[in-house]
Formats: C-alpha cells, sequence, structure tokens
C-alpha cells in the first residue's frame, strides 16, 4: 500500500511500489489522502494518472482508495482491513510514518521509506582519484 497525502512532492514511493509489485507479483493500493487545506499540484495528478494507466497495461493489480478522515488512522485502517504485507512511504511524508507508527507500533516491521539515493563523491589525492572510505 502507498499512501498518498497532499503534501507529496513527488512519487517515487509509487513507483517502487509498482516495481516491488511486478516482481513479487502482488497487488498495490494507492490511498489517497483527502486535506481540504492543501491541494494536490496538477502536475502529480496527471502523472498520476499516467502511473495507473501504466501499471494497468502492464498487468498489474491496482487499486484506488480515496479516503477523507485522519491520515494516520485511514492508513492504520486500511492496512488491518485488508491485511497489508508492506507500506511504502515517500521521503517527504516522515510525519504522516511517525504518526502511525505511534497509532500503530506493530506496523513498523512493514514499512519501507523511499529515500534519494546518496551521490558518491570522488575524492583527490596526489592527483589520483579514490573512493571515500
Amino acid at each position: 500500500m502507498v499512501p498518498l497525502g497532499p503534501e507529496i512532492h513527488d512519487l517515487k514511493s509509487v513507483h517502487y511500489a509498482l516495481a516491488a509489485a511486478e516482481r513479487l507479483h502482488a497487488a498495490i493500493i494507492i490511498l489517497r489522502l483527502a486535506d481540504s487545506h492543501t491541494v494536490r499540484a496538477p502536475w502529480i495528478e496527471e502523472a498520476m494518472t499516467d502511473l495507473v494507466a501504466s501499471a494497468r497495461l502492464a498487468g498489474l493489480r491496482l487499486t484506488i482508495v480515496e479516503a477523507e478522515g485522519k491520515a494516520e488512522r485511514e492508513v492504520v485502517e486500511l492496512a488491518e482491513d485488508e491485511r497489508i504485507d508492506l507500506l511504502v512511504f515517500g521521503e517527504d511524508q516522515k510525519q504522516l510514518e511517525q504518526q502511525v507508527l505511534q497509532l500503530a507500533p506493530r506496523l513498523g516491521h512493514l514499512i519501507i521509506q523511499v529515500r534519494e539515493k546518496d551521490t558518491m563523491s570522488l575524492q583527490t589525492e596526489e592527483g589520483r582519484s579514490r573512493w571515500p572510505s
């Protein structure tokens, strides 16, 4: 399951979940969390529509659930009701992840947070390049 609140800035968590579902032959639930105070960027909506269409064309089982209650409660209830095996949060959802864990610490072993990859840098020493240790 991938919870998507209005605070998201990218769809890396959805991409990660789609890739994992394809490898594992699993179904995906995207939980779209509404917030009356925040509106999602239009490009996110367009990208989401394209991702969903591509996933379905690839034969992935994908369900979108809309929720308007308290985000952390909606995540916990759906995770329990659907017996979710994995929760995928984006890097910009740290607060939601913490709130979910406060409400249901038992879900901690099911959570993956998709983060930006660290960039490697080369250091030079006496004209030679070497990887930092």
